[in-house]
């Protein structure tokens, strides 16, 4: 299976990303929007006021003069995003879920081991 049926298959789907801020679900994030998936809620514990800085907390590899600009095309995507109080709300009903790879290691995480 190539690349582009993986992304033809995603198409239409209820796709949930977890840590929008973060390095991992950014990218995801931009990779699918980039290549026209749509229907995407991504979820962040941050509140948004914190985004930014957050953001380019995670984002240290990036030189300091992209991480704002970067920061603003990831929070401007036609997506959904459930925001600290709201965290996973409705992940239950995802047909898709990408998490960063340590998303074991934070207690609010805990529903996602029951998906």
């Amino acid at each position: 299976m190539s690349v582009h049926d993986v992304i033809q298959n995603l198409k239409g789907k209820n796709i949930h990303v977890v840590g929008l801020a973060g390095t991992e679900g950014a990218a995801v994030v931009d990779f699918l929007v980039g290549r026209g998936v749509t229907g995407i809620t991504a979820h962040d514990v941050h509140r948004p006021d914190d985004f930014a800085a957050e953001f380019t907390r995670t984002h240290q590899w990036l030189p300091a003069d992209q991480r704002e600009p970067a920061a603003r095309r990831v929070r401007s995507h036609p997506i959904q995003i459930r925001w600290a109080d709201r965290y996973l709300d409705g992940i239950d009903r995802a047909d898709v879920v990408f998490v960063p790879q340590s998303w074991f290691r934070y207690p609010v995480n805990a529903p996602l081991q029951r998906l």
